[in-house]
This record gives C-alpha cells, structure tokens and sequence, in this order.
C-alpha cells in the first residue's frame, strides 16, 4: 500500500493488545483510541478480510462520542487519497479500513526503528521518503551529535526519538 498525501493522525492511537499469525496476514486485537479516550477495539482475524470494530469487547466498553468524533475524523480525510496496488492502481478515499492499516504500519515501522536504534546510530537524511533511513554500524553516543551532523549535514539523528531506548544495552 502506497501512501500519497499521507493525512495526520497524530489525534489517534492504535495499542496492540494482542497479536497472532493468520492465514491471510497477522491476526489482531487493538484498542483504537481518539484524543486520549477509547473509539472502539479493532479486531482483524487474519483470514483476508476487513478487520472489525466493537463498540464493546468482552469487559471492555468504548466510548460512544469518541466513536462519532474517530467517523467524523475519518469522514474528514476526504481531500487525501491512497494508492492500492492491485493492477489497475486505483485511487480511493481514505476510510477506517485504511487508517487502521496505516497506523498499524507505522506502529510496525516505529519498533524496527526501536530495534535499530539499541545498536546503531540511525539517521533520516534530508529528503528521505518514507522508510528510509541510514544505519551507522556504531553505537549511538549524544557526545557525537556535532561530528556525525558534519559528517552527515543536515541530518535528523533518529535515536534521539528514542533517547531512553538506546541507552539500554
């Protein structure tokens, strides 16, 4: 799935509660949450199909107005498009379906980048798209900020998201 025009989510958040292999893909139950309060829990069985959403799971239930405020948002995306690739490259409106599997993405992205950053110093150089990123096979130290952002100009030092994480060793 290719992201074009890319909206902000910054007002959600998906926790992974729990995850599984399926047939067709991972197996999921998250919680989905709008400006801090619970829209609904997201289950996705990993048989190939449209992951579905519950107001109530189990002993868990979902605020109603945060649901009508995540339709809202999601309603609200209408001027960003994403590209799916299935041949033809059909261009469609971003709905909950594609915001889920967006923020699912990012979340996978982000514990790579975790991973990465326990061992090396990881850089986003100036005019990166999406997932790229410049491994340096050495141990990230703050001390070299100012030597590694002359040897790489104009550099964003990644471990610096994840300060407390690449210190642990």
């Amino acid at each position: 799935m290719d992201i074009n025009n890319s909206p902000d989510l910054s007002r959600l958040k998906l926790k992974i509660v729990k995850t599984m292999p399926g047939h067709e893909g991972d197996a999921y139950v998250a919680d989905l949450f709008i400006d801090g309060r619970l829209a609904c829990i997201v289950h996705d069985d990993g048989g190939g199909g449209a992951p579905m959403y519950h107001q109530q799971w189990y002993k868990k239930k979902a605020d109603q107005k945060a649901w009508c405020d995540l339709t809202q948002f999601v309603a609200g995306l209408g001027g960003h498009q994403i590209l799916l690739s299935y041949g033809d490259d059909r261009v469609t409106p971003w709905d909950l379906e594609c915001v889920v599997a967006e923020l699912c993405e990012r979340a996978e992205e982000e514990k790579t980048i975790r991973k990465w950053c326990r061992k090396d110093t990881v850089l986003r150089m100036p005019g990166a798209i999406n997932q790229e990123y410049t491994i340096v096979s050495h141990p990230y130290d703050p001390s070299n900020d100012e030597t590694i952002l002359k040897q790489f100009p104009g550099a964003e030092i990644v471990n610096k998201r994840f300060a407390s994480v690449s210190r642990r060793r």
